[in-house]
């Protein structure tokens, strides 16, 4: 996968801002968020020996944390697009990708684990570096946190536990 990156490709994902359609304290990058998403599922699969508990082996460990890291690196030809927008963003995706002709990628299971805490890091960022709001009748950290509960919902017990903590440690992170 990321040998089908330029080193362009690469050192944009610095430069292409998340929440532009939302006020925030302060920006984050597509690279910073990706970042965040890799360390975050690196640490939960090893934390709960997915490997033996959910059978991903050391490869697949390395297939995770490589797409965690590119899970959004094609925003860097279209932008963050908004979840509520209405643009097919996995259209978006497989368009930058077929271009790059990847061959390989992580299991359906793999990209589940990218994909929730793609989604936990997003509610805690905004949780501290947020203006909350309303859009379309809701409050924006309520509609981010339902976002994590839904995702949540398709995994076993033991990873809801460990994301509910995560998401307690975190909000109570700059409290003290």
């Amino acid at each position: 996968m990321i040998e089908n990156l330029s080193n362009n490709d690469i050192l944009l994902a610095q430069h292409v801002k998340r929440w532009h359609m939302i006020r925030m304290q302060s920006q984050q990058s597509v690279a910073e968020h990706s970042y965040n998403v890799a360390l975050l599922t690196i640490k939960m699969l090893r934390e709960l020996d997915c490997e033996g508990t959910y059978g991903i082996t050391a490869e697949e460990l390395l297939h995770v944390m490589e797409w965690a890291l590119c899970h959004d690196i094609h925003e860097i030809e279209h932008g963050d697009i908004p979840s509520p927008s209405g643009v097919d963003r996995g259209a978006t995706e497989d368009l930058f990708w077929d271009k790059r002709r990847r061959e390989h990628g992580p299991s359906f299971e793999a990209r589940n684990f990218v994909c929730l805490m793609d989604k936990v890091e997003a509610y805690i960022h905004f949780h501290h570096h947020g203006y909350d709001g309303v859009r379309d009748g809701k409050h924006i950290s309520d509609y981010l946190r339902d976002r994590v509960e839904r995702s949540l919902s398709q995994f076993s017990a033991p990873i809801q536990d460990y994301v509910n903590e995560l998401i307690d440690d975190a909000t109570e992170l700059y409290c003290d």
